[in-house]
C-alpha cells in the first residue's frame, strides 16, 4: 500500500472510530458494527496499521470530550485487539506507545496486556507524574532498589485513579454540576469565585487540564457544568478569552451561547 492509499485509509479508520465514541446510541450494536468495520480493515493484522490505530487512540483518549460511554467505548476497543497488541509488540513498545496516557496504561496493566517490567520501570522513572500515579506497579522496583518495605494504598488511591479525574472536592462538585453544593462550599471557605486556581492533580488525565493552573471558571467550561458557570458568571466573575478552548472541548452549546452573546473574543 502506497502512502497516499495508507493515510487515506487511516483518515476512514478516524472517522468510524470518532463515529463509534460519539455514538449515543445502543452501545451493544455500536461495538458489533465498529468490531465489524476494524476487522474489514484488518487493522490488527498490519503491524504499521495497528500502530497508528493505537496511537490515535491515546491521543483522542487524552483530548476528547468525554462522555458517560466514552472510557467504556475506548476500553472496549482496547480488549477487541488484546491479541494483536500481545503479539505484536514487547512491553516496552507497548508503554512506548501509550506513554502519553496514564489511564490507558492502567487499564492494559489491569488487563494483562502490560507488564510492568523493570525496562519499563526505568523507562518511566524520570517523569514524576508518572512515577506517582503508579506507585502500586512500581513499589516492588522501589523496595528492591532501596531496600524499603512494601507500601500499602488506601483504597481512595486506587478509586481515583479509576476516574482519572482531578480528586479534589470542589472540583468534584464542578463535574457534577452540584450549584447548591458547591455555592454552600465557596461561602463557607470564603473562596473567591475569581481569583481561586485548580491545584494540580496526579490523578488528573485530561492532557489539557495537566501540569498548568486553571481558575474555577475555566475549569467549569472544560467539563460543561453550565449551573456553576452561570452562577460565577453572575457573580462577577470576568469571562475571558481563554474560556473558548475550555468552552469548545465542553460541546456544551449553552456556554458557548453566553460567550457569543458577551462578545468575548476568542483566543490567538
Amino acid at each position: 500500500m502506497n502512502k497516499t492509499s495508507f493515510l487515506a485509509k487511516m483518515k476512514d479508520v478516524y472517522e468510524h472510530f470518532l463515529e463509534f465514541l460519539e455514538s449515543e446510541e445502543d452501545f451493544s450494536n455500536d461495538y458489533l458494527k465498529f468490531q465489524q468495520y476494524l476487522t474489514n480493515q484488518r487493522i490488527q493484522e498490519k503491524k504499521q496499521g495497528l500502530v497508528e490505530f493505537l496511537q490515535l487512540i491515546s491521543e483522542i483518549s487524552n483530548e476528547h470530550h468525554r462522555t458517560p460511554e466514552f472510557q467504556r467505548r475506548i476500553e472496549q476497543t482496547l480488549i477487541f485487539l488484546k491479541d494483536a497488541i500481545k503479539q505484536n509488540f514487547t512491553n516496552y513498545s507497548i508503554f512506548n506507545i501509550f506513554q502519553h496516557n496514564k489511564r490507558i496504561i492502567l487499564f492494559l496493566s489491569e488487563e494483562k496486556i502490560l507488564g510492568f517490567t523493570k525496562r519499563v520501570y526505568y523507562a518511566m522513572k524520570k517523569n514524576a507524574d508518572l512515577n506517582n500515579f503508579f506507585l502500586p506497579e512500581i513499589t516492588s522496583f522501589l523496595s528492591e532498589q532501596y531496600q524499603r518495605p512494601k507500601i500499602t494504598f488506601p483504597d481512595s488511591f486506587i478509586k481515583d485513579r479509576k476516574d482519572g479525574e482531578n480528586s479534589s472536592y470542589i472540583c468534584k462538585l464542578i463535574r457534577n454540576d452540584s450549584i447548591q453544593e458547591f455555592n454552600a462550599y465557596v461561602h463557607k471557605n470564603n473562596i473567591s469565585l475569581s481569583k481561586t486556581e485548580i491545584n494540580n492533580s496526579i490523578f488528573e488525565t485530561n492532557q489539557f487540564l495537566m501540569k498548568k493552573k486553571v481558575t474555577l471558571i475555566e475549569y467549569t467550561a472544560f467539563f460543561g457544568s453550565i449551573q456553576i458557570f452561570k452562577y460565577l458568571h453572575m457573580n462577577g466573575v470576568d469571562l475571558t478569552p481563554s474560556l473558548w478552548c475550555y468552552a469548545v472541548h465542553s460541546k456544551n452549546p449553552e456556554i458557548i451561547q453566553i460567550l457569543e452573546e458577551n462578545h468575548v473574543k476568542t483566543d490567538k
